[in-house]
C-alpha cells in the first residue's frame, strides 16, 4: 500500500514498484459496472506482461481526477486511465495529468468498466479487459512526443462532463491536438492537395507549394492524416504509428484465447456511449468485438481496414455518428468501406 499526504493518496494502491514511464491508472470501482473485473488482478497481470509500466488503483478514480498527479511520479511519461465509464471530466483529468507534467496527447483512456458490462457470460470478460488495456499501453508507449504547435487549449463546450466545483477552481480548458506536416514527406510541392480537400474546417490550404496550418480553425478530426498518401500529415496522440501499435495489440495479446476469432470495432469519440448499448453475442466462438476509439470515423483509411483484415482481424465495424456527424462524413466512410468490400471481392475473400 502507498500512503501519501492527502486523504485520496492515502486510499491509492500501488501494485508495481520501480520506475516506470507508463503509469497505468485503474479505477477500483470496475466490478460495480462487470462483476468479472478486479482492479487488482488487472494491475498485476498489465505489470508483468507489458515492459515498463506501473499500475495504481485508485478506488475513486472516475470521480477522482486529481488522483491523477498524486499516483504519478518523476519518471511517468504517458498515462492509461482504466475507467467504469465513457463519460468521464477530460478537462479535468488533462489539468491533473499537466500538473504532473504529463503531456495530454499521451494519455489513452479505456473503459473497460461499461464495456465488459456488455459482454455475454460465456465471453471472455477479463481477457477482452486486459487486451484493452495492453492496446492503451501500445498505443501511448508508440506516442513520439508532440511539440508547442502540436496543442492548442479549447473551452470546453456543451456536452463535456466537468464537475462543478471546477467550474469555480480552473477555467473550463481543455486540450486538443493539431496536425503537424512533416515537409520532408510533403509532396504539396506537386500540386497534391489532398488533406487540404479533406478538412472539413478549411484549416489547411497550400501555399506556393507547401501546407500551411490555421492552428486556431483546427478541430482535431484526423480526417487530413487518413486523406495524406504519403503520410505527411500526422495527428498527435493518434499517428498511424500509434494505430498500427494498438491494431497489433488488440489482434496478438495472449490474454484472449487465439481460437476465438477477434475483430476491430474503430470507435468514433463522440459514439463512445453507443459502444455500451450494443448488442453482444453470447456464443463462445462469436468473434470478440475489440473497441479502438477514433476521433472521427472518417479517420478510418481504407489502408487502416485492410491492413487489419491482413493482420488477422475476423472483421472491421466502424461506430459513427451516422446522420449526426458533425463534419458529413457518413457518405465518405460508406464509400471506403464499399471500396474495401470490392478489393476483397476481387480477391476473392
Amino acid at each position: 500500500m502507498s500512503k501519501g499526504n492527502s486523504p485520496r493518496a492515502a486510499e491509492t494502491e500501488a501494485v508495481a514498484g520501480g520506475p516506470a514511464e507508463t503509469l497505468v491508472l485503474l479505477c477500483g470501482s470496475l466490478e460495480k459496472r462487470a462483476p468479472a473485473l478486479d482492479a487488482s488482478e488487472l494491475a498485476h497481470w498489465i505489470v508483468e506482461s507489458k515492459a515498463g509500466t506501473r499500475a495504481v488503483i485508485a478506488p475513486d478514480l472516475c470521480s477522482s481526477p486529481g488522483v491523477v498527479a498524486e499516483a504519478a511520479d518523476g519518471n511517468t511519461r504517458t498515462l492509461v486511465l482504466g475507467l467504469c465509464d465513457s463519460e468521464y471530466r477530460e478537462p479535468e483529468f488533462q489539468r491533473s495529468a499537466r500538473k504532473a507534467g504529463i503531456d495530454p496527447l499521451a494519455i489513452a483512456v479505456v473503459t473497460p468498466g461499461s464495456y465488459c458490462a456488455t459482454l455475454g457470460q460465456d465471453r471472455d470478460v477479463v481477457g477482452v479487459a486486459k487486451t484493452m488495456l495492453a492496446a492503451a499501453v501500445a498505443r501511448v508507449q508508440a506516442f513520439p512526443g508532440s511539440q508547442p504547435e502540436d496543442i492548442r487549449p479549447y473551452v470546453v463546450g456543451e456536452g463535456q462532463r466537468i464537475s462543478r466545483r471546477a467550474l469555480f477552481t480552473m477555467p473550463p480548458i481543455a486540450y486538443r491536438p493539431v496536425v503537424s506536416i512533416d515537409r520532408n514527406l510533403c509532396v504539396a510541392g506537386t500540386g497534391c492537395d489532398q488533406c487540404v480537400q479533406a478538412c472539413p474546417a478549411e484549416a489547411l490550404t497550400n501555399v506556393d507549394g507547401a501546407i500551411q496550418i490555421a492552428r486556431r480553425s483546427c478541430v482535431s478530426c484526423g480526417l487530413c492524416q487518413s486523406a495524406c498518401p504519403t503520410s505527411a500529415a500526422q495527428l498527435p496522440g493518434q499517428t498511424v504509428s500509434q494505430l498500427e501499435a494498438e491494431v497489433g495489440e488488440l489482434l496478438s495479446n495472449s490474454a484472449l484465447d487465439s481460437d476465438v476469432p477477434r475483430a476491430i470495432l474503430f470507435v468514433c469519440q463522440q459514439s463512445a456511449a453507443a459502444v455500451d448499448s450494443l448488442p453482444q453475442s453470447s456464443s463462445p466462438m462469436a468473434p470478440h468485438w475489440l473497441p479502438l476509439s477514433v476521433p472521427c470515423a472518417g479517420f478510418v483509411s481504407p489502408a487502416v481496414i485492410l491492413q487489419s483484415l491482413a493482420h488477422g482481424a475476423a472483421a472491421v465495424g466502424i461506430l459513427g455518428c451516422g446522420n449526426d456527424c458533425r463534419y458529413g462524413q457518413r457518405e465518405h466512410t460508406q464509400g471506403k468501406i464499399d471500396y474495401c468490400q470490392k478489393v476483397l471481392a476481387a480477391l476473392g475473400v
